[in-house]
């Protein structure tokens, strides 16, 4: 669905006046069904409720849809000015995968702290790790054999699929979604979004390596 077929159906004044409680977590779609205005149906709320998170759950059509917003010639010069606003306020980064403790494999759920981030879940990390060991997935590098006792223990997470863009508590596998990656790997598999696969960045080490032999 294109950007204009989703502000359509969201209606791009209530996108704007109601941003941030489309944007909280805290609030479920029937407590937001009581805050959106009467003059329409609730499965006219629901709908509006349903179509502006599927927006702003992913950061990159987020972004895409302030500027749409900001750049169109059919909306007035307010509307405007506040999705600058949100635009100037939104941030975004990769977060790497320690922050929650949930004994559940749910991820997705979106936060809002200093920059507007993806929460990542510790079990599901460790399980992952416990599978493939501390050993990079792309390069084989072993931080404790490089560094010794301090590289002991340490690797990143890489979820193949970018949870930003698949549903709300999607419930991962940790095999199967997870791959574990040093740093220098994670950042190449991010240069892009979506973010590159392991076997492409893993494709670039071997190319460049056969190149200088």
């Amino acid at each position: 669905m294109t950007i204009e077929k989703l502000l359509n159906g969201v209606g791009i004044k209530i996108f704007i006046e109601y941003f941030e409680d489309f944007s909280n977590n805290s609030l479920q779609t029937n407590d937001l069904i009581e805050i959106l205005p009467n003059e329409y149906t609730e499965k006219s709320r629901r709908s509006r409720t349903s179509k502006a998170r599927t927006i702003i759950k992913n950061h990159e059509l987020l972004n895409d849809t302030l500027k749409y917003i900001i750049n169109s010639k059919k909306i007035d010069n307010e509307v405007k000015n506040k999705a600058k606003k949100i635009l100037d306020s939104e941030s975004f980064e990769i977060i790497y995968p320690d922050e929650i403790k949930d004994n559940n494999l749910y991820e997705g759920t979106k936060k809002k702290i200093m920059v507007n981030a993806y929460e990542r879940n510790p079990q599901a990390r460790q399980e992952c790790i416990n599978h493939y060991g501390y050993k990079c997935q792309i390069c084989n590098l072993d931080f404790e054999k490089v560094y010794g006792d301090i590289g002991r223990d340490f690797i990143h997470v890489h979820h193949i699929i970018d949870i930003s863009t698949i549903a709300e508590n999607y419930k991962i596998n940790p095999i199967k979604d997870l791959i574990p990656v040093c740093p220098n790997c994670h950042a190449m598999l991010h240069k892009r979004k979506p973010a590159y696969s392991p076997d492409k960045i893993k494709s670039k080490l071997v190319e460049k390596t056969y190149n200088k032999t």
